[in-house]
């Protein structure tokens, strides 16, 4: 079951209200890379098929873009209540040992993310210590950074759209 979203408020944003700067550096972010990603394969297409001179180094580019994309955006998905639930337990339970289940379930992805976080920056610190780069001649602890900053920007949301609503009892 996709879950709906939070706002029944006529705003541009469905999903609940949050700081500013969170908004602005998650959608900053994902639109940025997003660009990024729209640039570099259309460069792709047009120096492989109307330049007939491919450019080597986008190949590997939109790759690690990629994964940077998927990483800032999951904490989108958590905002907008888009990510896919099965709520056959849930369903069953009522009033406060649903809201003590709900809290639980999320408090162990928000320990999941910890440990994710956790480990990207023992990798990125690895990776800055050897001074690894990507095929591309980018560090790689650049591309290991979106992991971390994927996971932090998730917990705020896991907290802001899930958690706090349970407790509350509005949810």
């Amino acid at each position: 079951m996709i879950n709906p979203p939070l706002s029944s408020q006529n705003d541009e944003s469905p999903g609940p209200k949050s700081p500013p700067l969170v908004d602005r550096l998650e959608r900053g972010l994902v639109t940025l890379v997003f660009i990024g990603m729209l640039v570099t394969g259309t460069a792709q297409i047009v120096n492989r098929y109307a330049i007939p001179l491919p450019i080597s180094r986008t190949e590997m580019l939109l790759p690690n873009m990629f994964i940077v994309l998927v990483f800032l955006s999951l904490a989108m998905t958590f905002r907008y209540r888009e990510n896919i639930n099965v709520n056959l337990v849930v369903d069953s339970l009522s009033g406060t040992v649903r809201r003590v289940y709900v809290i639980l379930v999320w408090l162990l992805a928000i320990g999941f993310l910890i440990y994710l976080a956790y480990s990207a920056i023992k990798v990125a610190q690895f990776q800055i210590r050897i001074d690894a780069v990507t095929n591309v001649g980018l560090p790689a602890a650049l591309l290991t950074a979106s992991v971390p900053l994927g996971c932090f920007l998730s917990i705020i949301r896991i907290v802001q759209v899930e958690i706090l609503p349970a407790w509350r009892g509005t949810r």
